[in-house]
């Protein structure tokens, strides 16, 4: 009975060691690809962000952006100049300032704002204006 017990406790112990052979490998080439995925994609991905979380440097840059949305109707001709604070609150201001994607949903948002307001055909163009710059680190 003990010699059955300790027979089954090697099987397993060989088992998840096997386990951990194939898991540790892979684990590794994940921790090294995530962070360098950012070469596979086209374009500054500083600006468009593909690739740029879990990134070894996603902490080295700081974004600082300004946004206004220029509404246009082509029926009526009028324009209206549109400031994001008017929609969001001044967190949300300053996070979407510098992420392109939130910058496109907030000209979505506006243009459906607009069309309930009974100008459906509007256009809405963004305004941007925005920098990037290297974290500057104290020399030991």
């Amino acid at each position: 009975m003990v010699g059955l017990a300790l027979f089954a406790a090697i099987q397993l112990a060989l088992a998840l060691f096997a386990a951990i052979q194939l898991a540790l490998p892979l684990f590794a080439a994940i921790q090294l690809a995530l962070p360098l995925r950012h070469y596979a994609y086209a374009g500054n991905v500083r600006w468009t962000e593909e690739g740029y979380l879990f990134a070894w440097w996603v902490m080295l840059t700081e974004k600082v952006g300004f946004v206004r949305y220029r509404v246009h109707d082509p029926d009526s001709g009028r324009s209206w100049l549109v400031e994001p604070d008017e929609y969001l609150t001044p967190l949300q201001v300053e996070r979407m300032a510098f992420q392109p994607e939130l910058i496109r949903q907030t000209a979505d948002f506006i243009a459906e704002d607009f069309a309930d307001r009974g100008h459906a055909n509007v256009t809405v163009r963004r305004r941007f204006r925005g920098t990037q710059r290297k974290t500057q680190y104290p020399a030991d």
